[in-house]
């Protein structure tokens, strides 16, 4: 197998891909696959139930939530809270969904970092009532929340084959 190539300038670790010449997938400097841009949202669109992470009194907070993707944004009912004061403010959040099997140790993950905010002009609003999506708890009520996905990035586990070339090693006995 040919050694993979690094396809980004050195520095940040977390940003050197090697592209596995035979695959022509990409992967991080941990071997994990990186995932393009229509994947990472033909995944998002194929979930309900994702968690979104916020600032809440200065303290990182991550929360469950159910969504739809509506035109190029997560879309989420809240009623009053955490999740619904951060997107009155505009705030910068995080929201990821993931699947994991780990009997066969593969999965994958999708992270979308963009702002949060209420909607309210009339025409958006009629086309998100226009999506499956329901509050949990009380259904009459809440407010639709956009988070834009302003960065998107994922990876994928794809069971352990270490790619020549980065330093990775199994534990011993296993």
């Amino acid at each position: 197998m040919a050694a993979s190539t690094p396809t980004d300038p050195p520095g940040d670790p977390d940003r050197i891909h090697h592209r596995d010449p035979l695959s022509a997938r990409s992967h991080d400097h941990l071997g994990l696959e990186v995932l393009d841009e229509a994947e990472c949202r033909a995944l998002l669109a194929s979930r309900t139930i994702g968690r979104v992470g916020l600032s809440m009194d200065a303290l990182p907070v991550i929360l469950p939530v159910n969504y739809a993707v509506m035109d190029d944004a997560i879309l989420i009912r809240s009623t009053e809270g955490s999740k619904l004061s951060a997107a009155w403010r505009g705030a910068v959040v995080a929201f990821e969904i993931d699947d994991y099997d780990p009997l066969t140790h593969t999965g994958w993950s999708v992270l979308v970092q963009g702002t949060a905010r209420v909607l309210n002009a009339p025409v958006e609003l009629a086309s998100a009532r226009q999506q499956p999506l329901e509050p949990w708890a009380h259904p009459e009520e809440g407010a639709f929340v956009s988070i834009t996905c302003d960065l998107l990035s994922g990876r994928r586990l794809a069971g352990w084959q270490p790619l020549t070339g980065l330093p990775i090693s199994r534990p011993p006995g296993r």
